[in-house]
């Protein structure tokens, strides 16, 4: 779990340093910087992997092709290098350095130790990315060709397959809801009916998988369900399938699901981040970030545990007034909440009324 991450220069971001915890709310206006402190976390982890702390610099791994120097600096401050740094504890850090090498398209890296520890504290089992882009709906699926099969993708296009081969996979118990059986597959199908009405039935056939969801005993394609059902499935595998202190990503979870879902589905996390795994949410939904008020006030979640960040649209401001922590109680009210933090239902309701 990382407690903190520092960004400077990082695309719109001048200088941040963010508290993480267990669940974690990204919210605010598009383009502010939500999906660069994704980015940067991304960056973060595939230079930090397979590798020891260098002191040395060396060409910087790039797997997702997020871009070149030019395009991750910040150009506003016309930055000669950008830093991004994590600290799990007060003695496990990693400070890593980024400058351009031969003008602004080649990019050198060089990492450091910060305090004492392996460096190797993630793996690509502990981190897990689910973008909102993914393919959720098709009716097949691919098997990952890869041979470490607990990788899900750079998109998690390989959720299908990782829940295939793992579906019998007993959880620990406090982790099953469902008194049916520990299963992943059973306690997968217990969320998914409880939020959508549906179950997920999966089919080896040779080198693909075929999808069905099934309610009231009617199995349907993809395509002939809901939309978003197939991203809802894939966050539902990825939470409950991953090691205790992983880190989860995911980009907009509320996508196509009914307000009342989406609800339900925060009640997931909730659930999830209790146990073990780190939470790190971007979303544009006020059901998401009410769903997290309520259970704090509900007591099902401790506001140690709950980091909430509200993004502005103007690179110019100061660092501070940029990304705001909220200052988020146990009762699950906000102490100060700036213009633009759901206030459109209000604004709207008073033009319906005529203030």
């Amino acid at each position: 779990m990382i407690n903190k991450f520092y960004l400077s220069n990082f695309k719109c971001i001048n200088e941040y340093a963010f508290n993480f915890n267990s669940l974690n709310l990204l919210t605010g206006k598009n383009s502010s910087g939500k999906t660069s402190v994704i980015q940067a976390l991304q960056l973060f982890v595939d230079n930090l992997q397979n590798t020891l702390a260098l002191t040395t610099e060396r060409d910087m791994r790039n797997p997702n092709k997020l871009g070149t120097f030019a395009e991750l600096a910040n150009y506003i401050q016309n930055a000669n290098v950008f830093q991004i740094s994590a600290c799990w504890d007060e003695k496990h850090g990693v400070n890593m350095h980024f400058k351009p090498d031969g003008g602004k398209v080649n990019t050198k890296v060089k990492i450091e130790e910060k305090i004492s520890g392996d460096c190797n504290l993630l793996s690509d089992s502990q981190f897990f990315y689910l973008p909102a882009n993914r393919e959720s709906d098709e009716d097949v699926y691919g098997i990952n060709p890869l041979s470490d099969i607990s990788l899900l993708g750079n998109k998690g296009q390989y959720v299908i397959d990782y829940y295939s081969r793992h579906a019998g996979d007993l959880l620990a118990p406090e982790f099953c809801v469902s008194a049916d059986s520990r299963t992943l597959e059973s306690q997968v199908n217990y969320w998914l009916k409880m939020i959508a009405g549906y179950e997920l039935d999966v089919k080896p056939q040779n080198d693909t998988y075929q999808v069905f969801y099934v309610k009231e005993g009617k199995s349907s394609r993809p395509m002939h369900v809901g939309t978003g059902i197939g991203f809802l499935a894939a966050q539902l595998i990825v939470c409950l399938a991953a090691s205790k202190n992983s880190i989860i990503v995911i980009e907009n979870p509320e996508i196509h699901l009914h307000p009342a879902a989406q609800a339900e589905l925060t009640q997931f996390f909730a659930f999830v981040s209790k146990m073990g795994r780190q939470l790190l949410i971007e979303t544009h939904s006020d059901h998401i970030i009410n769903g997290t008020l309520v259970a704090l006030h509900q007591q099902k979640l401790s506001v140690d545990n709950v980091r909430m960040y509200y993004f502005e649209d103007n690179t110019r401001l100061p660092a501070e007034e940029q990304i705001v922590q909220l200052e988020v109680y146990q009762d699950g009210s906000i102490k100060h909440t700036p213009k633009g933090f759901g206030d459109q239902i209000d604004i709207d309701l008073k033009a319906l009324i005529g203030f």
